[in-house]
């Protein structure tokens, strides 16, 4: 193994406990509700504000909120078991998540 591939075991190792430290839904609050969905309610509330001019809804908000921290949280949870899956294969083996 060569100076390369060592550090990046190292910073894969490193990754590995900070997350795992972490846990499963902490993780799932904090990048998929608060991360995914909060992005996603400043969003889609921003644009339907900015293309029907509309006044602030209220009712409209608690929606979104609800739904947007819901699917957030789903997501987090979804690239909780990803990473997870990701992180425990073998150093040598393929990943089978790759970038296409």
């Amino acid at each position: 193994m060569n100076l390369k591939e060592e550090k990046h075991e190292e910073a894969r190792q490193s990754i590995r406990e900070k997350v795992r430290k972490l846990g499963r839904h902490p993780f799932a609050l904090l990048f998929g509700s608060l991360g995914f969905g909060g992005l996603m309610i400043l969003f889609m509330y921003g644009t339907r504000m900015l293309i029907y001019h509309e006044r602030f809804n209220f009712t409209y908000l608690m929606i979104m909120i609800l739904i947007w921290l819901l699917l957030g949280y789903r997501w987090g949870l979804s690239m909780w078991d990803r990473l997870q899956a990701r992180l425990n294969e073998q150093p040598n083996k393929p990943s089978s998540i790759s970038a296409k």
